[in-house]
């Protein structure tokens, strides 16, 4: 199994030991550590919650796939695109390491030091990027 299948298992894993519920916890917890950003987000049922956490979860798994070139387009365009919403570089970060922080406690004992390095490996490499970009 690739870096990317073994952290895309741990994201299934984790919502079905909690209910399917990986976007709400990711947002509730992602706005404890970013308050300001919740007023960036539009009152659409949760519709651009799961856009934007699809669109996470693909940028972290690609990194856990070395596609560091296609990340580096993809996230300048991105970043470029959230400046007209006063979207800041360090709300992409905390994005990502909110992301992570969830998955780690949503699965509990289930987290092994294999996971915590896959995760870790792909957050730094992909924060390297946006720090490009401030």
């Amino acid at each position: 199994m690739s870096n990317k299948e073994k952290m895309a298992a741990s994201i299934e894993r984790y919502q079905q030991l909690n209910n399917n519920d990986l976007c709400p916890a990711h947002f509730r917890y992602f706005y404890k550590c970013c308050p300001e950003a919740e007023a960036l987000f539009p009152d659409d049922n949760g519709l651009t919650h799961q856009q934007m956490q699809k669109e996470v979860i693909n940028v972290i798994l690609d990194a856990a796939a070395e596609k560091l070139d296609f990340i580096d387009g993809h996230l300048g365009s991105e970043m470029s695109k959230h400046e007209a919403y006063d979207v800041e570089p360090q709300m992409f970060e905390i994005m990502l390491k909110s992301l992570f922080d969830v998955i780690k406690k949503g699965l509990g004992e289930e987290w092994t030091d294999e996971l915590d390095l896959l995760w870790n490996d792909a957050l730094k490499d992909t924060l390297k990027i946006i720090e490009q970009y401030h």
